[in-house]
């Protein structure tokens, strides 16, 4: 079993498994962010912005997660 995180959404703390999948996903959208230019990558700030979700951008990742026979793996 993974690890447990907590987070927290519109005030009610919830805990749940820490999936590696969760960090593949934001480490593919911060790469997307990335590689956009400044005009995308504004306007996607905003969009992140409109449902209090810009904090996504400023996270860090300690590690790298990948993919590997269809699981997501630490690189």
């Amino acid at each position: 079993m993974g690890a447990m995180a907590t987070f927290d959404v519109e005030g009610s703390s919830i805990s749940a498994v820490a999936q590696p999948f969760r960090f593949y996903l934001l480490k593919r959208l911060q790469e997307e962010v990335t590689a956009n230019l400044a005009e995308a990558r504004l306007e996607l700030g905003q969009l992140l912005a409109s449902v209090n979700m810009q904090a996504l951008l400023d996270m860090t990742l300690t590690r790298e997660i990948g993919r590997a026979h269809n699981l997501e793996v630490s690189l």
